[in-house]
């Protein structure tokens, strides 16, 4: 499908480009391998790009956090240092508190398709400028989610939500992500996914935060990591964002083609992940993992638990009311 879309958007989006002279590069950071789905992403935009732009446009890719970390993405992408970027929205809301809505406890077992409701209607637009005004940057369109989170552990295993009670968890970091650790009794670490081998290995935490990609990308299974607790904790969408002294300088036809590229791969980026989703739970049950599906009783008392205290954690880290409002509003909307 992906392909389809891919041959439809070339010949209805190629845009003239007559203004270039010669190629003209940009650095693309991508903060993981190219093989997992985040990375094939990026790859796929990045060729395109060059492909719509007879190669006028090239986005240089950098993976593996060649050039920084994925927690520092928006402050390269703030300052120029880097050019483009699909940072997740939960480490943008370090310094746009209200990108990081996703963990709000109202995600907490929300599905796909209400995600992506939220991503392309007016609160996903309202989000997208927030960002840009406050990093001085130019989002590119519409995100896309990158899986749930849920909870992983080394030797203990998580057969009730109670068995996470005592556990140390790595989190990437924020109070949105201790609110739901310590509503399960666990201990909340903030770890960079790239100091997280270290972290395993010395047994800072014997359990990890993340999603499937996550899981597979870092291969926890070898860090000793056995068990996966299907919890849906929380969603982290990732967004296409270039610099703002990159996106001047792609001049306005190269501004249009790099974001119809986008708008035209979009949706067959979530068909992609949606399908590369099986794949990747199959790659951790071929790595023995066993998984654990909590009771419903459970679950619905932790929801409750989290909503309870959601209006205090939403002022505690200045989300803005109205848009959290219209978050739900739109979230209760796509769940009929």
């Amino acid at each position: 499908m992906l392909g389809r879309i891919l041959a439809i958007g070339v010949a209805l989006s190629v845009l003239t480009t007559g203004a270039y002279a010669q190629a003209v590069k940009y650095k693309f950071a991508v903060p993981a391998s190219l093989t997992v789905p985040r990375g094939v992403v990026a790859k796929r935009f990045a060729d395109e790009v060059e492909k719509r732009s007879q190669g006028k446009i090239v986005f240089e890719i950098f993976a593996d956090s060649q050039l920084f970390p994925g927690a520092e993405e928006p402050k390269a992408l703030s300052s120029g240092a880097i050019d483009v970027a699909i940072p997740n929205m939960s480490l943008i809301g370090s310094i746009e508190p209200n990108a990081d809505i996703f963990s709000m406890p109202v995600f907490f077992g929300a599905t796909a398709a209400q995600v992506r409701a939220v991503l392309d209607g007016a609160p996903g637009q309202d989000l997208n400028q927030r960002i840009e005004k406050r990093l001085g940057v130019k989002v590119l369109g519409a995100g896309f989610d990158n899986g749930p989170d849920l909870i992983v552990t080394s030797k203990r295993a998580p057969a009730t939500l109670k068995d996470l009670a005592g556990l140390k968890v790595r989190a990437p970091g924020g109070p949105k992500y201790s609110a739901r650790l310590q509503a399960l009794g666990a201990t909340p670490v903030f770890i960079r996914f790239e100091d997280l081998a270290l972290a395993l290995t010395q047994g800072t935490v014997d359990a990890v935060m993340t999603n499937d990609g996550g899981v597979v990308q870092g291969k926890l299974w070898e860090l000793g990591i056995e068990h996966a607790l299907l919890l849906d904790l929380g969603w982290a969408p990732l967004v296409p964002i270039m610099s703002q002294r990159a996106w001047d300088r792609l001049g306005a036809d190269g501004q249009k083609l790099v974001t119809a590229t986008w708008a035209d791969m979009l949706p067959g980026i979530r068909s992609y992940l949606d399908g590369e989703m099986g794949a990747l739970r199959k790659a951790m049950a071929d790595a023995k993992m066993k998984f654990y599906t909590p009771k419903d009783d459970e679950v619905q008392a932790l929801r409750e638990k989290l909503l309870a205290a959601q209006p205090a954690l939403a002022t505690e880290t200045r989300v803005d009311p109205q848009l959290l409002a219209a978050v739900q509003a739109v979230m209760q909307a796509a769940k009929k």
